[in-house]
Order: C-alpha cells, then structure tokens, then sequence
C-alpha cells in the first residue's frame, strides 16, 4: 500500500487522472469508513474505490470441481460493499465532495487480493470470478504487475 501511495502514477496509468489515498468517509453512526484509494477515472466526474489487500492473502479454496473464492475475498467483498453503500446518502456524497473535490455515487469498486495460485487455470479463474458481485472486481498482484509490464512497454514502444 505504502509503495502506491508514493508511486500513485503505478495506479494512474493510462485510466486514472486522480488518486486520492485513505479518505475518510464519516457517517453519523457505526464510524469512520478509510478506503485505500478513491480513484477518478479519465472522462468520468465519479471516481472508483480501490481496497488492498495482503500479497500472500489466500485466494482460493475448495477441492478442483469446487473452487471458490477464500474467505478473505469475501470478507473484502463486504467492505468494498459497505464504501459503495455510504455514497447511497446525499449529504454523504456532499460532504466527500466539500472535503476533497471528489464526486462518487455507487462506486465500481476494485480489490487486489493474493497471488494467482499456479494449481488454477486462468478459465477456473473466470468461472470462479462469475459470483463476484457485479460492482466489485477481484484482481490479484499478479494482474497488477502484468498490467504494469503492458504500461511500461506501451511508453517504450
């Protein structure tokens, strides 16, 4: 986390224009929400919610005719849920608007979880993916890296 908050260009790329890191989203009951990231996409006013989590966090579990998602996928699903859930309130929205001149109503929400385990084919990994909810997308570092190795050879090519 520490090396996209001083490297932010890492999470620009080519489809951010804005990183804001750790906001404070504060509600009237339950406490603060601190997201990781916001991010702004080109073109668009609303900006994205990024969550990180542990490189080595389990990805997946179950035996091969029943892989699913770990636990710890799930429980960040929950969270990224409760983010996307507070921009349901306008005053909320205002409020983030005022404090930091970003504009976000029902977020797509991003979280990068764990490696790609080499036992689970990338068609394993889309199936397994299919029961992710449809505002939140599960990325591992893996496709970060090599999302990064594409940006980097796009600039040199």
């Amino acid at each position: 986390q520490l090396f996209f908050e001083k490297s932010p260009h890492f999470l620009r790329g080519i489809a951010y224009n804005r990183v804001l890191a750790h906001p404070c989203l504060v509600r009237d009951e339950g406490g603060a929400l601190i997201p990781d990231f916001m991010l702004q996409p080109l073109g668009s006013k609303f900006a994205d919610i990024l969550d990180l989590k542990h490189p080595n966090a389990k990805l997946v579990t179950g035996r091969q005719d029943r892989r699913r998602f770990a636990q710890g996928v799930h429980e960040a699903i929950a969270q990224v849920r409760e983010y996307r859930e507070y921009f349901e309130r306008s005053e909320y929205r205002r409020a983030i608007q005022e404090r930091y001149g970003v504009t976000a109503y029902r977020p797509a929400t991003l979280i990068v979880i764990g490696r790609q385990p080499e036992s689970v084919t990338e068609e394993e990994m889309k199936r397994i993916a299919a029961d992710v909810p449809a505002f939140a997308q599960v990325q591992t570092y893996d496709d970060v890296l090599r999302k990064m190795r594409q940006m980097v050879e796009l600039k040199e090519g």
